[in-house]
């Protein structure tokens, strides 16, 4: 379940996907086809030797050399997502939350928390999101149906006004944010001992996210159209804001910034959580945590001086970010699994020869 909470990490109060206009459910439905091909691929990497994470079966089967390129390679991306990620939870807080809150506090607050969930384990991270999970799904089902007097249908129409190109952008927008950024489960499940074990991970928590994702972008769009949502820094916040049933139902944009604050903490942890076990893969060091502080201070810093302000932040991820992260979620993932069949149908075919040759031995 923590697939689900990490894919609402830094998307439930955006609306990922808008690129497609009133087109937008069509983009949601594409990219969801799409990224469950992406985390078959996923999956069949885990499953190859499921006696060993993800780690040892890159050593066991590309050899050290190759292994530790890729491991540099998505430790970069690792790297560099945790720290965006921390900026996106500094902005929410200094715009919507705290104004005016220093945006070093906010930083370094998020970063030591996800320091101390890195030093609970997965263990504690797994328990702790199935229960805030079903507080959270039922926030974003219940929100939905209280809005449904406030949802105008016009607001998905005309289908297909401007043709495909919009829908194709939305849906290259949505696997890049936030579908294929489960690759980065990848380097945080511990070994499983059934081979569709990584198959229900990878699977189901996207579903479940995407339809989550879906409910509240497609809840944006019904009730404030397609100009608003685009235009917004945090569409989900103002469509709760919306919400009136006397005095005993209202402002619950203030559970959506906590519901924010929750999902958001996990996906740092997770990205923390990868990051230091890649860097410990690298560096053959049986234990990070005398690492763990200086590279969440980096992350704090490098996050601080990515952008100068949240229309900066804004911007870079709508036209920037999805190519940048195309070549570490599609393409370096991609490139891996070709070679790990590879490697793995060589080793087969080589264990039937050895077979056959001992059957002959006997004969």
């Amino acid at each position: 379940m923590m697939v689900v909470m990490y894919i609402l990490g830094t998307s439930f109060l955006v609306a990922p996907g808008i690129e497609a206009r009133q087109d937008i459910w069509l983009a949601y439905l594409l990219s969801l086809a799409l990224s469950v091909i992406l985390a078959c691929v996923f999956a069949r990497m885990m499953s190859h030797m499921p006696d060993k994470d993800f780690f040892a079966i890159l050593e066991s089967l590309l050899g050290r050399p190759l292994a530790v390129i890729f491991m540099v390679l998505m430790s970069i991306y690792l790297f560099q997502h945790y720290s965006y990620v921390l900026r996106h939870f500094s902005e929410y807080i200094n715009v919507a939350g705290l104004p005016g809150t220093p945006v070093y506090f906010s930083l370094i607050s998020m970063g030591l928390l996800s320091a101390l969930a890195v030093y609970l384990g997965i263990g504690v991270l797994g328990k702790w999101s199935q229960w805030f999970l079903l507080i959270v799904a039922v926030f974003i089902v219940f929100a939905a149906l209280l809005l449904t007097q406030n949802m105008k249908l016009d607001n998905l129409r005309p289908a297909l006004e401007n043709g495909f190109a919009p829908v194709a952008k939305g849906a290259f927008s949505l696997i890049s944010f936030p579908f294929g950024q489960i690759v980065a489960f990848l380097f945080i499940l511990p070994p499983m001992e059934k081979r569709r074990g990584p198959y229900r991970v990878f699977i189901i928590g996207l579903l479940l996210g995407g339809a989550l994702l879906f409910i509240s972008s497609i809840a944006n769009v019904l009730v404030l159209g397609v100009k608003s949502v685009s235009r917004l820094y945090y569409p989900s916040y103002s469509t709760l804001a919306i919400i009136r049933m006397g005095n005993f139902i209202q402002r619950l944009e203030m559970i959506a910034t906590t519901i924010f604050m929750v999902t958001v903490f996990l996906k740092a942890t997770v990205l923390l959580m990868g990051l230091m076990r890649s860097l410990a893969s690298i560096f053959r060091l049986d234990r990070y945590g005398f690492i763990l502080i200086p590279v969440v201070l980096l992350g704090v810093n490098y996050g601080f001086n990515a952008y100068e302000g949240n229309l900066q932040h804004h911007t870079g991820i709508v036209e920037y970010v999805p190519y940048f992260t195309t070549f570490y979620q599609i393409i370096v993932p991609f490139v891996i699994f070709l070679l790990l069949e590879w490697r793995m149908a060589l080793r087969k075919r080589q264990n039937r020869q050895y077979a056959a040759g001992l059957g002959k031995g006997g004969q």
